[in-house]
C-alpha cells in the first residue's frame, strides 16, 4: 500500500464522520477510528501513519471537537502503526494480533 491510498482513505473516512457528527451544546468530544489492515505499507506510509493529526474543533470546543485516530496493521512486518490519538487503541490490537506496536 502506498501513501497516496492512505491518504485517500484517511480523507473519505474524515468526511464520513463529519457528516455523522452534530456538535452541539450537548455534544462533548467524537473519536473517529480507521483501522487499515495490509500486507505491506510502503515506509512513507508508516510515517504518514505515525505523524497524522486531525483535531477538530467546534466553536472554539463549546459544541465539542473531534478527533482522527488512525491505525495501520502491516501484516508483512508483523507491526502495527499509529498516531498520537489511537495510541489505545493501537496498543489493545498489538496485543490481541500479537505484534508490535509503533
Amino acid at each position: 500500500m502506498d501513501a497516496d491510498s492512505i491518504s485517500s482513505i484517511l480523507g473519505s473516512s474524515l468526511d464520513d464522520a463529519m457528516g455523522r457528527v452534530e456538535p452541539g451544546p450537548v455534544h462533548r468530544s467524537s473519536k473517529v477510528t480507521t483501522v487499515i489492515i495490509t500486507q505491506h505499507a510502503e515506509d512513507g506510509c508508516r510515517d504518514l501513519v505515525r505523524g497524522y493529526r486531525h483535531h477538530r474543533s467546534f466553536r472554539m470546543t463549546l459544541h465539542g471537537w473531534l478527533d482522527h485516530a488512525v491505525i495501520l496493521v502491516d501484516a508483512g512486518d508483523g507491526y502495527v502503526y499509529y498516531n498520537k490519538a489511537g495510541k489505545d487503541v493501537g496498543r489493545m490490537i498489538s496485543d490481541l494480533v500479537g505484534m508490535s506496536g509503533n
